[in-house]
């Protein structure tokens, strides 16, 4: 308690939680050599503060749990300044997702990966288009699921609908009833969804331009993209048809599915600020708090796909017919798509 004292009295001195900087607890043994166990039906994994954990370790650990129904899990996609590294922690899960156990039914991911705070900078770009690994790892393992929850996630829209070979058969998702997709402001491949709104004023800190001008470099400096936030992108992109087509698609080859609930994150506050700003859409509260975003919900009962948006979303044809399929296949003929608008003040 007293070095945690002395650390709020001198923060620039206090380097306690900077001992995990680029830190990350790996299971460093191979995982075969750990007991299976059969009888634990619930695994879950909360990293939210400094300390945080290697994905492919979540990965070697459910692979020795052959029973496991229910997962939640709370990692880390956020790794400012060494982008190697953060791709080296992404893709190993990736390459490691295909170990969990076909019992899971139940699935829970929390895996934060924000984009730069600085709308000017480009973001990285981490896979070719409609070929991010962990998109198509997850689009795999989904399609035995059957209620799948993903929240602050970077991801394609290979997610939803991967590129099939000519002979290959379509993905299937026979059992899953409910989906939930909370997802960042870029793509895998380096694409931002959303554009400046000509209405919104940019969020600018251009007073201090020159704040880290001739400054030391050290662990606590701000990575390039996020030391002169300005976070003015509110506006759907066209490219979130993409997503949307690709979400459709899918839906039409989920027979039991109930709900799909897509929310963006839009890129309007700096990295960590959005959750403070944007309350996502609920059964109880079916629109967003904030008066900025942009989300998507089918609700199979009522026979209706609804997107909401606080900027114009130019919403492509061929995305709706292919909603109307859903609907179709889902067994009403006379399917609705709604389209609303969120006036901003």
């Amino acid at each position: 308690m007293a070095r945690r004292r002395w650390g709020r009295k001198f923060p620039k001195k206090d380097w306690l939680d900077w001992r995990f900087y680029q830190s990350y607890l790996e299971l460093i043994t191979n995982p075969t050599i750990l007991p299976e166990l059969s009888c634990v039906t619930q695994f879950i994994v909360l990293c939210r503060g400094h300390r945080k954990i290697a994905p492919a370790t979540v990965s070697k650990l459910l692979s020795r749990l052959p029973g496991a129904q229910i997962v939640h899990v709370s990692l880390s996609d956020n790794e400012r300044k060494d982008q190697k590294l953060r791709d080296q922690l992404r893709n190993e899960f990736a390459l490691t997702v295909s170990n969990w156990p076909s019992t899971i039914k139940h699935f829970c991911l929390e895996y934060p990966g924000l984009p730069p705070a600085d709308g000017h900078f480009p973001p990285f770009r981490r896979s070719e288009p409609w070929a991010d690994p962990l998109s198509l790892a997850l689009n795999h393992l989904t399609q035995q699921l059957v209620t799948v929850e993903i929240d602050k996630i970077m991801i394609g829209p290979e997610f939803f609908w991967p590129p099939l070979h000519p002979y290959s058969a379509p993905p299937r998702w026979p059992r899953l009833t409910s989906l939930k997709l909370v997802y960042q402001a870029v793509t895998p491949s380096g694409q931002w969804l959303f554009e400046k709104d000509p209405r919104c004023q940019p969020y600018s800190l251009s007073q201090w331009e020159d704040v880290y001008e001739g400054t030391r470099e050290d662990l606590r400096t701000p990575a390039p993209q996020d030391r002169y936030p300005d976070a003015f992108r509110s506006k759907p992109a066209d490219l979130l048809n993409d997503l949307h087509r690709a979400a459709g698609q899918a839906a039409q080859h989920m027979p039991a599915l109930k709900t799909m609930f897509l929310q963006a994150i839009p890129q309007l506050y700096p990295p960590g600020m959005a959750h403070l700003h944007f309350e996502a859409a609920t059964e109880s509260h079916p629109a967003p708090a904030h008066d900025t975003g942009h989300w998507f919900r089918y609700d199979r009962g009522r026979s209706t796909a609804t997107w909401v948006s606080s900027g114009k979303f130019s919403l492509l044809a061929d995305t709706v017919i292919t909603w109307r399929q859903v609907g179709a296949l889902h067994g009403h003929a006379d399917f609705n798509h709604e389209v609303g608008f969120i006036p901003l003040d």
